[in-house]
């Protein structure tokens, strides 16, 4: 009963507080409760008219989330309509969530070619999570040739790389 209060307050925050570091504390507080009706919610908010309500059910889900939400997770990546902030914390999400079906894993190394540095930047991350060998052709690609740097993170270079070394070291089924 306790959780189910504290998850409508928390998503309550979320959505309507006009204050972000509100919002950020909010979605923080729901990535940490692993309950299947936090899931849910969280999948519902992922269509909510509101960007920035978008952005931190991606980010609260990539830590609740399970394999089965990389499904949504990977659309709202792949959508170039989306906000790149959107875009990129649902990136985030799937490298936290660390596995998807094979179209996930597509939409990812796609995403390696956005013109956006932060879609980039968290595909990379999310495929290293994934370990897929598949991905390091493309992700060689952005260590060779990707100048941007991500404001308050490091150089795509360094995360391709990482993510590359990361996929080395911990194989796909492994």
């Amino acid at each position: 009963m306790f959780k189910r209060l504290a998850v409508g307050r928390y998503l309550k925050l979320l959505v309507n507080s006009p204050d972000e570091v509100e919002r950020i504390e909010a979605a923080k507080a729901l990535s940490l409760l692993r309950a299947r009706f936090v899931r849910r919610k969280l999948r519902r908010l992922l269509a909510h008219p509101d960007a920035e309500v978008r952005k931190w059910a991606a980010y609260a889900l990539g830590f609740v989330g399970e394999k089965v939400d990389a499904v949504a997770l990977s659309a709202i990546f792949a959508d170039r309509s989306e906000a790149i902030d959107v875009r990129a914390h649902a990136g985030e999400a799937l490298g936290h969530i660390g596995e998807g079906p094979a179209e996930t894993r597509d939409a990812l190394i796609e995403g390696l070619s956005d013109p956006s540095p932060e879609v980039r930047f968290w595909g990379a991350f999310a495929l290293g999570s994934y370990g897929d060998a598949a991905a390091i052709p493309k992700l060689q690609e952005l260590v060779e040739t990707d100048k941007d740097t991500v404001p308050g993170w490091w150089s795509l270079k360094k995360e391709a790389a990482d993510a590359i070394e990361h996929i080395r070291q911990f194989p796909q089924g492994t």
